[in-house]
């Protein structure tokens, strides 16, 4: 039946039909039509493609072949073929008229029907034909089968529903060219492409696969086509804009270029006439619709050489050349073929000037004839070799073992040949078995979809360089240099040369190499997201981390500042390690969660808790939207729970969240005594031991220092806060006096020394700092004050980190605290993980390890966007190959967190999933108390004795000690400094003992105590105020005069001890005394442990014989202070 459409369809094609170009025909029982470029001019009359030209006789050589070996048994196949010039329009025109002969027209002069279509050549042409065909209904489908024709949106089967493609679509090429790139050192780049659906779908794909490979496009430029011509001028700018961009940011020293052969040619031609005049650098990549641009053309133009070319794999039948050949040099064989391909005519002349029709003409020798490189003619023959095989098994089916046309399959391919389109879906074409002289050994089939899987001694794609011959260096070649496979490109360096600053051309690694320049900040391509970057491996079940990774923006509670230079990047990566290490199925760990692997999602906190809980909800709501465009779901449902977090602040964030979701969360840092509450923080566990612990410690060394009199400087937040808490409470209960509070913001450090100098006499310092804070306070302090007389004592933040002391020669003398957990020292497999990531760092997805080994070594790396440094940094890797290095003292934490959360989780996992379960079943989701129990009974060895003990005490909380550390010159070198190990502080009864014959007083600041009495008489009223709760009343009525009786006395009583007190100061003031506690304390320490004991350890080291007495020290100190102060505001 003929709808009103066909109709239109009939009298558009009557129209058409009267202006029809040139075509070509070799006639047949059943015909198939292509559509091919032919010219390269809009007229369709003047500049013949030879390339195209060879695409049809490709496809006309094969049907011969194909027909003299009766394939299909009974039928000849025909062929129409029709130019299209890459005239917009005109491809469709031509499916106009053969859609036309479908319905029957009966004034047309042809009555062999169209059963299939070749063809056309450009992805734009086969998109408007396509999508013309398929509007048609599928009862009116004509298969149509492509071979050169390569952009990634034809695979839509939906839109494009009567194609099969047979050459890879463009996503492939993207990726090897990526690939390519990767192998090259190519990061920062321009795209040059052509404003048509090829060139627009190869640069966003490009775009995509860039960015997940942190390759920058600095610039991109698109070059309008229309009729398969571009303009002079358009192209001019272009380039230049690639010459010139230094003048903007940094010079662009590598090209990718998706265009058309004609348009990759005018882009030479163009570069080399600047080139002319001006000394520029630019290495090239060709796509494959550049790819048959031919030798003889590029070598027109010396700024090719050295370029690459990304192609489908070649696919050489050496039948065809042979035919090829001989067509132009044999003049019976010329006449024979030019009588069905009359555009043989218009190549010949490109060899000879005579006419061939005239006997005295001779024909070109095969010397003369060079054959160019031409991808497509394989795939041309690949797609009508696809159409004969649906052909003949359709007769198998249709005829039996009949040799003959029979009846009813004569009538399917004249009223059904639609069906030929679902027959070629599960086709599978052994192109070996084909006389079609392939000697292929390979094998094509669909499986109900558009693209071909190839399967057999080829690769998936290929790179080509053009250079100097191997061979013949003299000549030049496209030299096969790459082979890509299974997402893998193997480039053969060894072949690739540079000719760019060198005509003879560089050997690899010397060649090109487009990245910023050094020098300079190429600020268009640095990653402004990366801080929200989240790190992210899939698995079947997660582990969740919450790192500082940056530090937070002090002005804004939801951004990020600067990448953290410790206990940020190594943490991550402890966590990554230990998760791999499970992941391995070696040991105690064979058998964790059955078969499933484990993946881990890492975010990055930068120590601000509105940010991180803003993440949070965002990944339970939302999952995880990847870098390249994927999205993961589902994320809450598969998470085991949450090693979180660094910073107590954000502890504090992240379980007010965490805990809405039953999540077991254990921190490896948070040390805020606040974190201790169970009735707030349910499911809370830290591998940490809490701040109330450290501050007895701390106060037992002051008194060991013979010291009552201190000052405490404590960061802003939970972290320092309470640690100042803890001090100031277990202060009053140790008869210490606290005699100033300083509280440290971040990034202003600027009042610190005024703030500390406030209270001079109070030589002894506390420190509760955060441990990127740390380092400020100590830089600005070092600057600023000239004569050191303090000693300071460093909560566990400070550790023993070598940052810290490293050319600060006034904090010898130091003391610092550092948790006893078992360390990661020599040459362990964290440190051979470290060695190993490095080294492969191009292929690590850490996005975070350049930014912050930049920022760490204060020198650029390969391939970075920010070379301001003055050099470029060394192995990176090679600190992690030597036994003297340390991990981070939080590393080892984190990576316990991880293998406690396993642990136990993975026996919560077996009890209440089953083993077998291929999920985190709800029974584990809903009863987080039990997750909570099995992971708080692990035993695992943390400390340095090597046995192994509970990780976590009764409360959840860590169950580690403190190693006492000071700061002292080294044995070896006395113009470093080191960290000397002079005490314990276990979390039994008296645990605690420091060996005071090893305690130094290099800036004789000790001892610290109240400096007069009018100061002493203030820690006295410190240390007397006592909370004490109010007893009920028994009587209501009697109370208020109760009260007010209470007061009046009250009132008079102070009156009278103010009165006395006042006196006595005035009487003593001048008078030096040995009565007051706070000038000759004389203390037991807390635990109740010994003054003294048989193994040389004190709890309370005397003053040396030579000290001098506080009286001369606080003269001294008082002279110190007024010459600092007149040194300071010099200065400032």
């Amino acid at each position: 039946m003929i709808t009103p459409l066909h109709y239109l369809i009939l009298l558009t094609g009557l129209a058409l039909s009267k202006t029809s170009g040139e075509t070509a025909f070799l006639q047949g029982d059943f015909h198939i039509a292509g559509l091919f470029q032919i010219y390269t001019d809009d007229q369709c009359s003047q500049e013949v493609d030879e390339m195209s030209v060879r695409n049809f006789e490709a496809v006309k050589w094969a049907i011969r072949k194909l027909n003299d070996a009766n394939y299909v048994p009974g039928l000849k196949l025909g062929l129409e073929g029709f130019p299209t010039c890459n005239v917009h329009g005109r491809a469709l025109e031509h499916a106009t008229r053969i859609m036309n002969r479908k319905f029957g027209d009966s004034k047309d002069t042809s009555s062999t029907p169209i059963i299939g279509l070749i063809g056309p050549e450009y992805s734009h042409e086969a998109m408007d034909t396509s999508s013309y065909i398929s509007s048609l209904g599928k009862n009116n489908f004509i298969l149509q089968t492509l071979f050169s024709a390569t952009a990634s949106a034809l695979s839509d089967g939906t839109k494009y529903q009567n194609i099969l493609r047979v050459i890879p679509e463009d996503s492939k090429q993207s990726s090897v060219i990526v690939s390519l790139m990767e192998n090259l050192s190519w990061n920062y780049i321009g795209v040059v492409y052509e404003n048509n659906s090829y060139g627009i779908g190869n640069y966003e794909e490009l775009k995509k696969l860039t960015k997940t490979k942190k390759i920058c496009v600095a610039l991109q430029s698109s070059i309008s086509v229309k009729n398969g011509l571009v303009s002079t001028d358009e192209i001019t700018t272009t380039v230049e804009s690639l010459i010139y961009h230094s003048i903007k940011e940094s010079k662009i020293l590598g090209v990718v270029i998706f265009a058309s052969t004609k348009t990759a040619e005018s882009i030479l031609k163009v570069a080399h006439k600047i080139k002319e005049d001006t000394d520029f650098q630019l290495g090239m990549i060709f796509s494959e619709g550049s790819s048959d641009v031919g030798i003889t053309t590029l070598s027109r133009f010396p700024i090719a050489k050295g370029s690459f070319f990304s192609s489908p794999p070649w696919l050489q039948f050496d039948g065809f050349k042979t035919h090829w050949l001989d067509v132009l040099t044999n003049k019976t064989a010329f006449t024979e073929e030019v009588a069905s391909n009359p555009w043989l005519k218009l190549v010949l002349k490109k060899f000879i000037s005579c006419d061939v029709q005239d006997a005295s003409c001779s024909m070109p020798d095969r010397e003369e004839i060079i054959v160019e490189h031409n991808v497509f003619e394989g795939y041309a023959i690949l797609a009508i070799a696809l159409q004969a095989q649906i052909l003949k098994d359709l007769q198998k089916v249709s005829c039996g073992t009949n040799s003959e046309l029979c009846q009813e399959f004569n009538n399917t391919l004249s009223e059904k040949a639609y069906t030929l389109v679902d027959k070629g879906r599960e086709t599978q074409v052994n192109v070996n078995s084909m006389p079609i002289d392939s000697g292929l050994s390979m094998n094509i089939h669909f499986d109900d979809l558009v693209e071909a899987t190839i399967i057999g001694n080829v690769p998936e794609y290929e790179v080509y360089h053009f250079r100097n011959c191997i061979r013949k260096s003299n000549d030049v070649c496209l030299e096969k240099v790459g082979d890509y496979n299974n997402s893998s490109l193997t480039l053969n360096k060894e072949k690739l040369r540079d000719y760019t600053r060198n005509a003879d051309g560089l050997a690899w690694p010397d060649i090109i190499r487009a990245q910023c320049d050094p020098g300079k900040l190429c600020r268009s391509c640095l990653d402004k997201n990366l801080p929200n970057e989240i790190l992210f491996k899939k698995g079947d079940l997660y582990v969740a981390a919450v790192v500082p990774v940056y530090n937070k923006d002090t002005a804004d509670p939801l951004k990020c500042g600067n990448i953290r230079e410790a206990n940020g990047w190594e943490v991550v990566e402890g966590i990554r390690f230990a998760v791999e290490t499970v992941n391995k199925k070696n040991g105690i760990f064979r058998n964790y969660f059955g078969s499933k692997q484990l993946g881990y999602v890492i975010l990055n906190s930068c120590n601000q808790p509105l940010h991180i809980q803003s993440i949070l909800l965002k990944l339970f709501k939302e999952g995880i939207q990847l870098s390249d465009g994927s999205h993961v779901s589902d994320i809450r449902n598969k998470t085991l729970g949450f090693v979180a977090a660094y910073g107590s602040s954000v502890s504090v964030a992240t379980a007010s969240v965490l805990q809405e979701f039953k999540f077991p969360q254990i921190s490896y840092a948070s040390t805020a005594a606040v974190l201790s509450d169970r009735t707030t923080y349910k499911y809370f566990l830290r591998t940490c031991t809490p701040d109330d612990k450290q501050a007895l410690a701390m106060l037992n060394i002051v008194k060991t220092l013979n010291s009552s009199y201190i000052q405490i400087m404590y960061s802003e937040g939970t972290y320092g806060e309470g640690g100042r808490n803890a001090i100031v409470n277990a202060a009053k209960e140790s008869k210490i006096c606290v005699a100033n509070e300083i509280k440290v913001k971040e990034n202003d450090c600027k009042r610190i020394r005024d703030d500390l100098l406030k209270t001079p006499y109070a030589t002894i310092i506390l420190l509760f700092l955060k441990s990127h804070v740390i380092n400020d306070v100590l830089e600005e302090l070092h600057k600023t004050i000239e004569q050191w007389s303090y000693i300071f004592i460093g909560s566990e933040a400070f550790g023993t980190r070598k940052d810290i002391i490293t050319e600060r020669p006034k904090l010898e003398g130091t003391i610092s605290l550092s948790l006893q957990m078992k360390p990661l020292t020599g040459i362990s497999e964290f440190e051979t993980y470290l060695y190993d990531r490095l080294v492969t760092r191009d292929s690590d997805i850490n996005p975070w390890t350049r930014e912050y080994f930049e920022k760490r070594n204060g020198c650029y790396m390969s391939g970075s966007f920010n070379k301001m440094f003055d050099s470029q940094c060394s192995d990176i890797a090679e600190q992690f190959n030597n036994k003297d290095y340390k991990p981070e003292i939080w590393t080892s934490f984190a990576i316990n967190a991880v293998f406690s959360l396993l642990q136990g989780s993975n026996k919560a996992f077996e009890e209440l999933c089953g083993t077998q379960s291929s999920s985190l079943c709800k029974q584990y989701r809903d009863d987080p108390s039990a997750v909570y129990n099995w992971i708080k009974n692990q035993r695992m060895v943390i400390d340095d004795n090597g046995v192994p003990s509970n990780v976590f005490n009764d409360n959840g909380d860590g169950n580690i000690g403190y190693k006492i550390y000071q700061v002292q010159k080294s044995l070896s070198d006395t113009s470093q400094l080191t960290y000397e190990q002079i005490g314990r502080f276990t979390l039994e009864e008296n645990g605690y003992s420091i060996h005071n014959n090893l305690i130094k007083d290099p800036h004789k600041a000790l001892p610290s105590k109240c400096p007069n009495p009018v100061e002493c008489q203030k820690c006295s009223n410190q240390i007397s105020i006592q909370t004490k709760a109010p007893s009920a009343s028994g009587n209501g009525d009697n109370s208020i005069m109760t009260i007010i009786l209470g007061a009046l006395l009250g009132l008079s009583i102070i009156a009278l001890i103010v009165t006395v007190v006042l006196f006595k100061v005035f009487r003593r003031c001048n008078l030096e005394t040995t009565d007051n506690l706070y000038l000759d304390p004389n203390f037991t320490n807390v635990h109740g442990h010994s003054d003294t004991d048989d193994s040389g350890y004190s709890a309370n080291a005397g003053q040396g014989e030579h000290e001098q007495s506080p009286r001369m020290q606080m003269h001294r100190r008082h002279n110190q202070i007024i010459h600092d102060n007149i040194a300071y505001h010099a200065n400032n």
